[in-house]
């Protein structure tokens, strides 16, 4: 606990980093409307209509004209803990570790867990902090107190991406209780190696002519516009 305090005064960004994990700059990976010529002038009409629609796009999907990356913004990392567990392979206590996928893949709350499916057409940013709002489970605060000081682990290699978008592996321990927990599609065969349930997507692409014209989809894209808006102007305004 010392070390916690004096870590506070001395490196309070490390600090940080060590307990929530290491930043991502979204506002660095949206392009600016400048970047995609857009402007005041009368002869930029149709490219401020078409920057809109690569920012709705960027929100909704996550791809698009307005990623820098052209794909779902965020990252995945392993988050050391500094608690032990046991490896259930050699009975050895080993660092226990976090897996934390930023990165939106398609889960929605309530509509997910009914299914069984992602929606791999809706990993924009607003759908992914829907679906970190659906992970706020009372349950798993239970679950953390029933496993015991040292629970029951196993080595995990998955993918990483850093702050650069740069993609790799890595390998750490997690509890079997964090795996079961885990999306099927965040693993590199598409199956939870601990629950055996596999990916499910419910569709890959978007069929446009066919999108359905229901009042409660178009609260719930009008929704996802407003707050798109509010969101990017609070990005683009971010003190660098």
């Amino acid at each position: 606990m010392s070390n916690f305090f004096s870590q506070a005064l001395n490196d309070l960004n490390g600090l940080e980093e060590s307990v929530l994990g290491p930043d991502y700059p979204y506002y660095k990976y949206i392009n600016s409307p400048d970047q995609m010529g857009m402007g005041a002038g009368g002869d930029k009409i149709s490219k401020n209509i078409g920057g809109l629609i690569a920012y709705t796009e960027v929100l909704a999907t996550g791809r698009g004209k307005a990623s820098a990356t052209g794909g779902p913004l965020g990252n995945k990392f392993f988050m050391r803990t500094g608690a032990k567990c046991k490896d259930k392979e050699t009975g050895e206590k080993v660092e226990r570790a976090l897996y934390i996928n930023n990165i939106p893949d398609g889960t929605i709350p309530f509509i997910s867990s009914m299914t069984g499916s992602n929606f791999s057409t809706l990993e924009g940013l607003i759908p992914g902090v829907l679906s970190d709002m659906g992970q706020l489970n009372p349950m798993a605060i239970f679950q953390a107190f029933m496993i015991g000081n040292e629970p029951e682990c196993q080595s995990l290699t998955m993918e990483t991406v850093d702050s650069k978008n740069v993609r790799s592996t890595d390998t750490a321990y997690v509890t079997t209780t964090d795996i079961k927990n885990m999306n099927a599609c965040w693993f590199q065969d598409g199956k939870n190696p601990v629950t055996g349930r596999s990916c499910q997507e419910a569709f890959s692409t978007i069929d446009r002519s066919a999108f359905p014209n229901d009042t409660l989809v178009k609260i719930y894209y009008s929704a996802l516009g407003v707050f798109g808006i509010y969101l990017l102007m609070k990005m683009f305004t971010k003190k660098i």
